[in-house]
């Protein structure tokens, strides 16, 4: 009988791979700069500030400080145990006749050190929400709503003000900003440098978001 789910777990290996070979640059790149720690920030996940406005007291947001404080640490240890892994598939991929069964077993490394990040970021949000009330998860969902909203704003401004010459002219007829993004990405290649890196930063999310998740209302 075929191992059905074998054959999927191969499949999904070598779509991982061709990912990983188009884009290994721009990855290593980004867990390089990647703020340590679940929520991107450096010491809790949550600012004083943003708790005291939502009606956390002090007992709780010292708990939250504590959850934040150990899962940096980890963070950081996953984040450089991912670039070294990366390090490794690229010196693979560089040489002249790549092992493919090296270069297989270096993807699913990666892959495993990948999902190990985002199920501790996962169980770090679910030991911070359990220190918050249902009307408080409500208030925090509300505020990042507003929060993202408003820095999904200033990215897009940025894209206009410097892909201008390309929204002129090979994505004129584009309406919407989901239409003219799609087509600046099409386009991205052609673009000058100021507009790759305005795109750049408007990355398509790709991980589990520790703070979109932790305010998300239960089920």
């Amino acid at each position: 009988m075929i191992d059905k789910i074998g054959i999927r777990k191969t499949n999904l290996t070598i779509l991982t791979l061709c990912a990983f070979t188009m884009s290994l640059t721009l990855a290593s790149t980004a867990w390089s700069k990647r703020p340590h720690g679940p929520g991107h920030r450096s010491s809790s996940a949550y600012s004083e500030q943003l708790l005291q406005e939502i009606g956390v007291d002090r007992d709780t947001r010292d708990q939250i400080e504590a959850i934040s404080k150990s899962s940096e640490v980890r963070a950081k240890e996953t984040n450089m145990k991912i670039r070294h892994a990366q390090k490794k598939m690229r010196t693979l991929l560089d040489q002249a006749s790549p092992n493919s069964e090296k270069v297989m077993q270096q993807v699913e490394t990666i892959g495993a050190l990948e999902i190990e990040a985002d199920k501790h970021r996962l169980m770090t949000m679910l030991g911070i929400r359990k220190l918050l009330t249902p009307e408080q998860r409500i208030s925090l969902e509300e505020l990042h709503k507003d929060h993202r909203g408003k820095k999904k704003r200033r990215k897009i401004r940025r894209i206009e003000n410097s892909c201008q010459e390309m929204l002129e002219t090979a994505c004129a007829n584009q309406g919407t900003h989901e239409e003219q993004i799609t087509c600046l990405r099409k386009y991205e290649s052609d673009a000058s440098e100021s507009c790759q890196r305005a795109l750049k930063k408007l990355k398509r999310p790709n991980h589990l978001n520790f703070q979109e998740d932790i305010s998300a209302p239960t089920l």
